[in-house]
């Protein structure tokens, strides 16, 4: 495997971010971290970058991260949520100093420039960078090295939709590699994940393929949210049922509809969290 988390825990004081958590990912695997906001995340990726400590096991290609963190951190690429780099600078000035760092020719840094469609950009400041093309060249520095996982923390979180798209596009031509980013997006695990972790107040709760058809939940803070949700899943030929300001989506994972999802997901602000759940048959009508 390579990476394997053995009964991992993380205490912030009484407070418990991560509980016994275990899982391995092999080699080429695109991994969702989902959950709401304290449900873990971004502590499991800290600890797997071994910026912090924890209780348990971690490997990574076969090194143990509490032993020997500056050594499995050369398999790694991480792009944090929030990445501040000079404005005064250009793109392929950025790139030249981490990549001297590394001492990393610069052949590389045009090729990953290339393939992340930045290289017409590479002589702009990056004070001139969109959101979306600075969130790029986070990622055009995580590459660098040529790692073997790439880490990313809530990667479109700070991006509007059509910088979302255009970075999903970046990452998707990133096949050969591992990726392992933390979201709470649906639509995002749908466009970028074969396989979903889902963290619910420190604890994985569930691990399960992407490709497979599953149910969830919407939970709304508004009546007229929810409404709204219910008319555009109806409206889509989803087996759906309101419940006050509960709707419940059965075998939400079918990629034609995928657009009604994100419409649903990006408009309909009031939503307060998703959750998946299993749901008897002949508790959806048209079933």
């Amino acid at each position: 495997m390579l990476i394997s988390v053995r009964n991992l825990s993380k205490s912030f004081g009484s407070f418990k971010a991560l509980r016994d958590v275990t899982f391995d990912i092999s080699e080429g695997e695109k991994v969702a971290l989902w959950g709401a906001n304290g449900a873990g995340k971004t502590t499991l990726l800290r600890c797997m970058l071994g910026i912090t400590k924890f209780e348990g096991e971690i490997f990574i290609d076969g090194v143990n991260v509490k032993r020997e963190a500056n050594t499995a951190k050369k398999v790694i690429g991480f792009v944090p949520q929030g990445f501040h780099l000079p404005v005064d600078y250009k793109v392929e000035e950025i790139l030249e100093f981490f990549a001297s760092i590394r001492e990393i020719n610069s052949n590389k840094r045009e090729e990953i420039l290339k393939k992340i469609d930045l290289y017409e950009f590479k002589n702009y400041k990056v004070s001139n960078l969109s959101g979306g093309m600075k969130q790029k060249l986070a990622l055009a520095i995580a590459m660098l090295p040529s790692p073997k996982i790439l880490f990313l923390d809530e990667p479109t979180a700070n991006l509007d939709l059509k910088a979302r798209e255009d970075f999903y596009s970046s990452l998707i031509q990133l096949r050969d590699i591992t990726l392992i980013f933390t979201t709470h997006r649906l639509d995002e695990v749908y466009r970028l994940a074969d396989r979903l972790l889902i963290l619910e107040r420190g604890v994985l709760v569930r691990d399960r393929k992407v490709s497979e058809r599953a149910n969830f939940i919407l939970d709304f803070s508004s009546a007229k949210a929810a409404k709204r949700a219910f008319e555009i899943f109806s409206s889509a030929k989803f087996y759906v049922k309101l419940d006050g300001l509960k709707l419940s989506v059965k075998s939400c994972c079918d990629t034609l509809k995928l657009d009604i999802i994100k419409e649903c997901l990006d408009s309909l602000v009031a939503i307060k969290r998703v959750d998946y759940e299993k749901f008897e048959n002949n508790s959806f009508l048209g079933s």
